[in-house]
């Protein structure tokens, strides 16, 4: 059962998470400014001064709301993304986009944290295995998810046929030549300020 979402991340069923602040960026903006975040969408990505928020509350929601016991984002219940989609739209404001655009922004972004995550969770259980320690008797720190899914995690990655999609795809990325450097900012981002700084230095 998917829960039900009040405005703003984690107000209910919210679990420890590091320090009192985190995941608070949104609800400080909110309750500053008393409104929702403004931010357009460029080439599938949010742009804007406060576009990074956005990327930070869809992976802070995953992160408590989410199961873990999945092959990869696509299977994970339609519930779910749905959910997901309903309380970023409930908390941001997406200017002249059609809903259209703002689904698929926010499950590309979804999609791609979700991956991320699950990357740093293998990393975890291979330093834990190199020590010698099993990974099911020491989940992640701050995990959210059930202990069903950390014990699924934790077989999951050391399945064969995990393992040699982790070895393909090590090959993959070591063939990538665009390396992003620009911390929580998005390539579409980074584009669209190189456009508006040259119409700038180039407008009388």
């Amino acid at each position: 059962m998917v829960p039900q979402h009040h405005l703003l991340t984690g107000t209910q069923h919210r679990r420890a998470v590091r320090g009192p602040s985190r995941g608070l960026v949104l609800e400080k903006y909110v309750h500053t400014h008393n409104e929702k975040l403004k931010v357009h969408i460029f080439r599938d990505h949010p742009v804007g001064t406060e576009a990074s928020i956005v990327a930070n509350e869809i992976s802070l929601y995953m992160w408590n709301h989410f199961p873990w016991a999945a092959e990869s984002f696509k299977h994970v219940a339609p519930r779910y993304r749905d959910a997901l989609v309903s309380h970023i739209r409930d908390n941001i404001d997406f200017e002249d986009c059609t809903d259209e655009e703002v689904t698929a922004c926010i499950l590309k972004i979804a999609a791609n944290r979700y991956r991320d995550r699950r990357c740093r969770l293998h990393k975890y259980c291979n330093e834990l295995q190199a020590k010698g320690i099993d990974p099911v008797t020491q989940p992640y720190r701050n995990w959210a998810g059930s202990s069903d899914d950390w014990r699924w995690l934790c077989e999951h990655f050391g399945s064969e046929a995990f393992q040699r999609r982790s070895e393909a795809n090590k090959v993959n990325r070591s063939k990538i030549d665009s390396i992003h450097t620009q911390g929580s900012a998005f390539f579409a981002q980074g584009m669209k300020r190189m456009v508006r700084n040259y119409i700038c230095n180039h407008t009388l």
